[in-house]
């Protein structure tokens, strides 16, 4: 059940680690989340195809807490990867891959079909069913795209929002794909337009930018007054720095002292007559 596969991860160790992922692409899936110590879900396996296998990303490196920290016969951590093994090895033998990925204005939507030897199949028809946010599905039939058994097609977005595409195909000889029940190949769902977080409020913000340059120790500028802004960046104490640490021995001006200091008393020993 679901509760039951919740109470079995939150029950595994914490992670020590963790890669930050940015922004998942269009066509790929967030299997597991992590949630960090201000409740924040972070993606944290996420898989997707790529070419003709399937590819994963998990982004950490301390799972060896999960068998480490555990009694001996909890074997969620060995059952992990040999799952994950598995499934990629499973992914890479599919003779049918679907891949969908949205634009601003488009969906396209990419076909790979191979035989039982996995060969690439080319007398076959694809179609694409488009289900927009309106409700009205359409169907398009997907073209080949040069490489053998490769159909694609870029289907233009009508409107922002959620669309679902159902791809089906129709070897020479058989059945439509209406005749033979409708068994789609793939359903994706893809999300078109909405709005864009880094263009909320995008307006000039002079009070916080002030404020942002007392705390740091830097300063506004103004656009029609930007002489000595090159030199500020220069020489400012903001920034990334590179330190290094050299022996007191191996400065020129030390060395230059020592030697003052051997020429000193050479000198007075001879004044001395101690030489």
């Amino acid at each position: 059940s679901p509760a039951a596969r919740l109470a079995n991860w939150t029950s595994l160790p914490a992670i020590a680690d963790y890669h930050r992922l940015g922004q998942p692409k269009p066509a790929a899936t967030v299997v597991l989340e992590a949630v960090d110590d201000a409740s924040n879900s972070l993606p944290l396996l996420v898989a997707q195809p790529y070419g003709h296998g399937h590819c994963a990303i998990l982004a950490t490196a301390t799972t060896w807490r999960w068998r480490m920290r555990t009694p001996p016969e909890d074997a969620r951590h060995a059952r992990f990867w040999r799952q994950l093994a598995g499934h990629l090895a499973g992914q890479a033998q599919r003779r049918e891959h679907t891949a969908v990925a949205a634009r601003d204005d488009a969906l396209d939507v990419r076909v790979s079909l191979k035989d039982t030897r996995f060969a690439a199949i080319v007398d076959a028809q694809v179609a694409a069913r488009v289900t927009p946010p309106s409700g009205t599905a359409f169907e398009t039939f997907l073209a080949a795209n040069g490489a053998p058994g490769v159909f694609a097609k870029s289907i233009a977005a009508t409107a922002p929002g959620t669309y679902r595409v159902d791809v089906f195909k129709r070897l020479a000889g058989q059945l439509s794909s209406a005749e033979a029940g409708r068994d789609a190949l793939a359903s994706h769902l893809v999300r078109i337009g909405g709005e864009k977080a880094e263009h909320f409020n995008a307006t000039l913000n002079e009070a916080l930018l002030g404020r942002i340059a007392a705390a740091t120790g830097g300063r506004l500028w103004e656009p029609h007054a930007l002489r000595g802004l090159a030199s500020d960046i220069a020489f400012g104490d903001a920034g990334i720095r590179e330190r290094q640490q050299l022996a007191l021995w191996d400065a020129p001006s030390f060395f230059l002292l020592l030697v003052l200091v051997k020429c000193a008393e050479w000198s007075l020993r001879r004044y001395w007559g101690g030489i």
